[in-house]
């Protein structure tokens, strides 16, 4: 039992080290993404950022659609191809797998771009609305391309170049450009700034992937297309779900039966709230990989160990932010201006919602790894009915209120399902657990 546990600390020290880095970046990119929404929302004000967020949240539903699953389905294979060092299959899989997206992206853009007035007065009720989302539909390719290469870097154990693609380098080129753009373009500029400052940033990822040691003058295996989509198609359909309808569905849902103050003001609230997984992101760079060298090796036991100090780490970390959340909702806000101080009591709903997010840990990713797709997408689909059956029940009765409601709950729902799905699979619980990590 004591050479367990050695070996446990052992593999966890290398986790928290590398967690370290992801740390300070992912702490810098956040504090990026929060002056950037700042300045949107005092340059735009509540009715233009609503118009912004929602041209945003369309382009990142279009994104997940174009993306087919491929990008959390990469990091699974080429996590697993790093621990044997297969780099013929792991430069294969990463070069396929970005043509796919990038074709499926481009497509998907156009329809977008032409269809924008349409979407804007049947969908939304806002005319004003289709320029800005014409414009920000081109972002559908530089956003699902960032978020594909920040996951084969993640899964290539690049993690500083990972966390400064997903996380640093947008808002930090963003907050050049976003001034001088709206300032002579209103809404449309701070989309321009978003399809160039993504673009920007995709491609600053594609270069340093191709700069990998390991990775040059490598002959690419040319993957098995019907285990590639026999393996994206349950990720697509999830993925779908947890990063298109339970973030963004109250949102659009609120565009569509509130005002666009309403959605900016929820917007703000929403994007604050996210600053709580900062501390989970930064722990899955670093910690995701060592779970697949587990998995691959079937080793449970440190599996559990590693996984259980690592989210009791990371909730002690997030306490102090989410009850400042909670107790401070209305201050916080009041920073983006006077009129966004109303969105207080929903950035104290969202933070419950993403606080049990952080305690129930990376299950959802340790279930897909193991190959438990089908449960991972179950389990989703639960809470996206939550998310959708709450939103157009409670937003027209309590508004932004409501549209925090149905968010929170529909995340609790999730992750619980998943934690008891990880038990009933696996048994592994990686809930935090103060007197384990205190004794380790």
């Amino acid at each position: 039992m004591i050479k367990a546990k050695s070996v446990g600390m052992r593999h966890f020290r290398e986790v928290a080290i590398g967690a370290a880095s992801a740390f300070l970046l992912r702490g810098a990119g956040a504090g990026l993404a929060f002056l950037l929404n700042v300045v949107i929302a005092r340059l735009l004000g509540a009715h233009g950022a609503g118009l912004y967020f929602m041209s945003l949240s369309t382009v990142i539903i279009l994104s997940v659609v174009a993306r087919m699953g491929v990008d959390v389905s990469s990091l699974r294979h080429i996590s697993r191809a790093m621990v044997n060092q297969r780099w013929s299959e792991i430069v294969g899989y990463q070069r396929w797998s970005m043509w796919l997206v990038a074709t499926s992206s481009s497509v998907l853009a156009i329809a977008v771009a032409v269809a924008a007035p349409l979407i804007a007065v049947h969908v939304f009720g806002e005319p004003e609305l289709a320029v800005p989302l014409a414009i920000m539909s081109l972002a559908t390719v530089s956003f699902s391309l960032l978020t594909l290469i920040s996951e084969n870097l993640k899964a290539a154990k690049r993690l500083k170049p990972a966390m400064l693609v997903s996380s640093v380098l947008y808002p930090f080129a963003a907050l050049i450009l976003i001034w001088p753009m709206t300032r002579q373009f209103g809404v449309s500029g701070a989309n321009i700034t978003y399809v160039v400052s993504t673009a920007l940033v995709a491609a600053f990822g594609i270069v340093t992937w191709n700069r990998t040691p390991e990775f040059s003058g490598v002959t690419p295996l040319r993957p098995d297309f019907r285990q590639l989509f026999k393996t994206a198609m349950p990720i697509w359909a999830l993925t779908f779900v947890q990063q298109a309808i339970i973030p963004w569905a109250p949102l659009q849902i609120l565009g569509m039966l509130g005002t666009p103050s309403d959605v900016g003001v929820f917007g703000a609230a929403t994007r604050v709230s996210m600053l709580i997984l900062f501390f989970l992101v930064a722990m899955d760079s670093a910690i995701i990989p060592k779970f697949a060298e587990f998995i691959e090796r079937d080793d449970m036991e440190s599996l559990q160990r590693v996984g259980q100090n690592a989210t009791t780490m990371t909730a002690f970390l997030a306490v102090p932010v989410m009850l400042t959340f909670i107790l401070g909702g209305g201050a916080i806000m009041s920073v983006f201006g006077p009129e966004f101080a109303r969105g207080g009591t929903a950035l104290a709903i969202l933070a419950v919602g993403q606080a049990v997010n952080l305690v129930t840990g990376s299950v959802g990713y340790l279930l897909i790894i193991k190959g438990h797709e089908g449960v991972v997408r179950n389990c989703a689909i639960i809470g996206g009915c939550v998310t959708v059956g709450l939103s157009f029940a409670l937003i027209p009765s309590l508004g932004i209120a409501g549209a925090a409601t149905a968010s929170a709950l529909s995340i609790a729902v999730s992750n619980i399902c998943l934690t008891i799905q990880l038990w009933r699979k696996m048994r592994i619980v990686i809930l935090p657990n103060l007197r384990s990590f205190k004794h380790r």
